[in-house]
């Protein structure tokens, strides 16, 4: 079985249960373009293997985010929460992979008055 991921610093106790999801080339360029901004017109028309390695090229800790998005997209497994923001942004698992990193603003939250009708 392979070795989990480790646990984020700013994760002040660990809520996965164990479980890690895939991370997607996508996501990883996605989070480093939303949540750290950067690289989004430098990559413009790029692949998303490729962009990863421009990334790396560039000194941004591409290892560290994927182990970053593991984790949290793995509380989002373990719990079958429908999202989870990280860093200002929203991941998006589909089955067992983080896919993509989305502004939360895309898919905002609902509070529960909202749900309820009553904000």
């Amino acid at each position: 079985m392979p070795e989990l991921s480790p646990v984020p610093r700013d994760a002040i106790v660990d809520r996965s249960g164990g479980v890690r999801a895939r991370v997607t080339h996508h996501a990883v360029r996605r989070y480093a373009e939303r949540a750290l901004a950067l690289g989004e017109d430098m990559l413009d028309g790029v692949e998303d293997r490729d962009a990863v390695e421009v990334l790396k090229g560039l000194g941004v800790p591409v290892a560290a985010i994927r182990d970053r998005l593991a984790y949290y997209g793995g509380v989002q497994l373990h719990y079958g929460a429908a999202g989870v923001l990280i860093d200002g942004a929203r991941l998006v698992v589909v089955e067992d992979r983080v896919v993509t990193v989305v502004d939360r603003r895309a898919y905002p939250f609902r509070s529960v008055e909202e749900l309820e009708g009553t904000a």
